[in-house]
């Protein structure tokens, strides 16, 4: 049984074709899942159409920014308690940092990672993403230890 809502809750619907009335939302949520949408200028687009004047976009987007994923990463549990730990500690840091830089370099020439990801955002590629869209950010939270972005944005 399908719980009422009183919010329209899309299941199977792509993001590229919004099964909405135009100006019918006041807000639109991409939890995590920008960056597996094939279209993102269409989607865009579409979250446009169905949005009431004055409506908001809240994207919630993991980074793919090595420097973001780096300090993300805390190996403060590592370090407390049994004596190997901190060197397990140091091992692990050396295996993190050499996958960061394969991360890095295949980011960098757009190579896919796996599967299910259409593209990688990095603040900066996000940041531009929004500026072509002809979006402004009003608020911005990034997860403290996480590469967690939360943004809201209005259309100009």
């Amino acid at each position: 049984m399908t719980p009422y809502r009183t919010y329209p809750c899309l299941v199977g619907a792509l993001a590229e074709d919004i099964p909405l009335k135009d100006g019918s939302v006041d807000i639109v949520l991409f939890a995590t899942s920008l960056d597996h949408i094939e279209d993102e200028d269409a989607a865009i687009d579409e979250c446009r159409r169905v949005l009431k004047p004055g409506g908001r976009i809240i994207f919630w987007q993991g980074l793919y920014d090595p420097r973001v994923m780096a300090s993300a990463k805390t190996f403060e549990p590592i370090f407390f308690g049994r004596w190997w730990r901190p060197w397990a500690a140091v091992a692990e840091y050396v295996y993190f940092a050499h996958r960061l830089r394969k991360l890095r370099r295949k980011l960098e020439k757009n190579i896919p990672l796996d599967d299910v990801h259409a593209r990688y955002y990095t603040r900066e590629r996000f940041d531009e993403s929004l500026a072509r869209w002809k979006l402004r950010k009003t608020r911005e939270i990034a997860v403290p230890n996480s590469t967690g972005l939360f943004a809201e944005a209005v259309p100009r």
